[in-house]
């Protein structure tokens, strides 16, 4: 018995610790339908990997990690999502590292509420706005490419607590302090 389960509302959910989805270069496609549909949903968990997988037309999210600990989102395209490309909420220890977020409607990659997260070498060109880091501390964001994101200040957006950042290629920025 696999601990993926698939469910109407989201192609992958990852409910036990240690688990590892290699997308091996294969692609999800979701239907942009029901409004919470999500690619993959990892929820209360630590030790995971999401890898080398394409996402694209999931409502909410490609990639939703929720209080996840101790964990990697390495090497996906989370393209052309209704919302967020990729969305951490209240993680601690993860590393979001060598993804591409483009063309989202509304944020490229997501941290709200977390904290330890090192965040390099990722691509969110192109969405409304490119990273959003909200009530987030101690994060370390380096090397990440966020341009022609369309809303205004919306390439690189701290709203509360953020970190460190240095050698991210940006077009504007609000709130945020990139060395």
């Amino acid at each position: 018995t696999s601990p993926l389960v698939p469910a109407d509302y989201m192609c992958f959910i990852i409910a036990s610790n240690g688990i590892t989805l290699d997308g091996n270069s294969h692609s999800i496609t979701g239907d942009g339908t029901p409004s919470w549909d999500k690619g993959v949903y990892a929820g209360a968990v630590e030790g995971v990997t999401v890898k080398n997988l394409g996402i694209s037309n999931f409502n909410k999210a490609g990639i939703h990690f929720f209080n996840v600990q101790n964990s990697f989102i390495r090497n996906n395209v989370a393209n052309s999502m209704n919302q967020k490309g990729i969305w951490v909420e209240s993680g601690t220890n993860i590393q979001i590292s060598g993804n591409t977020a483009n063309g989202n409607d509304v944020i490229g990659i997501y941290v709200y509420l977390g904290t330890g997260n090192v965040i390099t070498d990722n691509t969110a060109n192109s969405n409304d706005v490119g990273m959003h880091f909200e009530g987030t501390d101690g994060n370390v964001i380096t090397d990440n490419e966020v341009c022609y994101n369309s809303e205004g200040g919306g390439d690189f957006r701290c709203s509360t607590g953020f970190g460190s950042g240095s050698g991210n290629t940006f077009d504007t920025q609000f709130g945020c302090d990139d060395e």
